[in-house]
């Protein structure tokens, strides 16, 4: 009994963080829209229409493979869409999200009827048809800074570009204190390669950047400084010409201890 228990907590919490975050990174802070555009199921500015509040029992639950006490309570909101830069999936769209009132978690997205706000939502991974957000997400009340800094970007996207970017830094870890970085020290030879674009450069102050990058494949490869280990390659794709990719390198200085 305990043990079925337990594998009903845990399916439900792998339910609920699947609808917290996309599922290629579980709400991480710092990465840039021109990276985390591309893998939304729907972009949107929209007009919150209505907010309706849902008990946990109730049969319309996108939770009914978690054991009904376990279960939370869910919003629908409902959005007219003013104008879709991805996924258009005609002039209404609804979104279910996990909480509200009934007090099992607070609100991720404060949503308030009437209010127009730019939304970045993805599908549930439990049902293709479902769609989501939350506070990860990048979409917020428009007339706010980080709205205004995601316009930009949707704006942006309309317009021609030479090619997308790839950069980062490269930390030295002992200068990592508390989980907090200072600047980044390490001055290495780093090479981007793909099918259609090889480039190399040296980090300047612990830094790189490469510029006017076109879509692709890619594996970006940072020299191991000597004396020092860590993980030194990376893997991605630039799937658009307004893409971009950011990767940092920490490397542990030989014998020192974590």
């Amino acid at each position: 009994m305990q043990r079925a228990r337990a594998s009903g907590i845990v399916a439900f919490f792998a339910f609920v963080v699947s609808i917290a975050a996309p599922a290629s990174a579980l709400c991480v802070s710092g990465i840039p829209l021109c990276q985390s555009f591309w893998g939304y199921e729907a972009v949107f500015e929209g007009t919150v229409l209505s907010i309706d509040q849902k008990a946990a029992s109730d049969p319309a639950t996108p939770f009914k493979e978690i054991p009904e006490s376990l279960r939370p309570p869910f919003r629908i909101v409902t959005f007219e869409v003013v104008r879709s830069w991805r996924g258009d999936r005609g002039p209404r769209i609804s979104l279910i999200i996990a909480g509200g009132r009934a007090g099992w978690v607070e609100d991720l997205v404060d949503y308030a009827r009437g209010g127009r706000y730019l939304v970045f939502a993805y599908r549930v991974a439990a049902d293709g048809n479902i769609l989501s957000t939350s506070a990860c997400a990048p979409g917020t009340r428009l007339g706010t800074t980080d709205a205004s800094e995601a316009r930009a970007f949707l704006e942006s996207i309309s317009h021609p570009s030479a090619g997308g970017r790839v950069f980062g830094r490269i930390f030295d870890e002992g200068t990592f204190i508390a989980g907090r970085a200072r600047t980044p020290t390490i001055e290495t030879h780093v090479s981007l390669a793909g099918d259609r674009f090889t480039r190399s450069e040296t980090s300047t102050n612990g830094t790189f950047d490469f510029a006017d990058v076109p879509p692709g494949r890619y594996t970006l490869t940072a020299d191991l400084p000597d004396g020092f280990t860590g993980s030194n390659l990376a893997e991605f794709d630039i799937p658009d010409a307004h893409g971009c990719f950011d990767r940092s390198f920490l490397f542990r200085r030989r014998g020192e201890l974590r």
